[in-house]
């Protein structure tokens, strides 16, 4: 194996003796140590600079917990995977370590099988970590993208998700509405009925269809009324057991727009109708009196049939 397919690894350690024999193992065991430091600013600089596939990290540096404020900047700015060495075992600083969220502790003194056992298992969580962050990033941007608004839910109808068209909607921020329950964000007007829609969520959770009427409005933070086509179904998870509910709300305005212009069209049509059913009507009494009382009925009665 040469040297650019091992795992790169920066030891941080501020004991002479100690960095020594871990270097010993780590290179012992197939690693390439890429450098030694003592220091936290040490830590970051080197980390920066060489970019190393994990970091082993002393926690106490000359005395304090430095170890854990330089590790927090490595996982978080750099995209780098901590492990932990430690001889304390405290409270305080365990509590203190878990906020960098380390991907492994080694107690010091600790055997060269160990050390390897953590960093392998340190390095396959990592990776597995970072592939869920690109599955979420890849379905958060299809959800963003889709022309429909979007809500989910957990088991107790609080809101978990938003995407932005549910957010121009409902009128509601993200940061406002999430937590909050669904019936108390989402205002579903039954137009024909002109009353609320509760939606039943305990009925969906367990297992019940539910559908809306065919005619519906948002009522949006704002007063607003929007048409829209809505939707709900239930979520479930890999054992099948509904764990919460997503609806869309489809805004619909322009095409109750585009109805209703072809109703105006239609009854403008009509009217036209009527009026030449009409006038023929009338000429055709001028020009044969006799037959004038059976043309205005036929006439009345073409007309009914055209506004039908």
């Amino acid at each position: 194996m040469t040297s650019s397919d091992k795992t790169k690894v920066l030891l941080v350690e501020d004991e002479v003796i100690i960095a020594r024999d871990i270097h010993h193992m780590l290179t012992n065991t197939g690693y390439d140590v890429v450098a030694v430091v003592n220091t936290a600013s040490e830590a970051i600089e080197k980390a920066k600079e060489l970019k190393p596939d994990v970091v082993l990290m002393d926690i106490m540096l000359e005395g304090k917990r430095a170890g854990v404020e330089a590790a927090s900047y490595i996982y978080f700015n750099l995209n780098i995977p901590i492990i932990y060495m430690t001889a304390y075992t405290d409270q305080i600083t365990v509590e203190q370590a878990k906020k960098s969220e380390p991907f492994g502790y080694l107690l010091k003194p600790f055997e060269e099988r160990e050390l390897r056992t953590t960093i392998e298992v340190a390095l396959y969580k990592f990776k597995m970590e970072n592939r869920l962050k690109e599955r979420e990033q890849w379905l958060s941007t299809i959800l963003t993208s889709i022309r429909e608004g979007l809500i989910a839910t957990d088991a107790q109808g609080r809101i978990t998700f938003m995407n932005p068209l549910a957010v121009k909607l409902t009128g509601w921020p993200e940061d406002k509405a999430l937590g909050q329950s669904l019936n108390k964000v989402v205002k579903i007007i039954d137009e024909n009925k002109q009353k609320i829609i509760k939606i039943p969520l305990k009925d969906l959770h367990s297992g019940s269809q539910f559908v809306f009427p065919p005619r519906c409005l948002l009522a949006n933070r704002e007063g607003h009324l929007i048409p829209i086509a809505p939707l709900i179904s239930p979520i479930e998870n890999e054992k099948q057991v509904i764990s919460g509910v997503v609806l869309t709300l489809a805004d619909i305005t322009a095409q109750r727009k585009a109805e209703e212009e072809q109703l105006k069209s239609l009854e403008k049509m009509t009217k036209a109708m009527i009026g030449t059913i009409q006038a023929l009507a009338s000429t055709i009494e001028m020009r044969d009196p006799y037959t004038a009382g059976h043309q205005r009925r036929v006439a009345l009665l073409s007309a009914a049939i055209a506004e039908k």
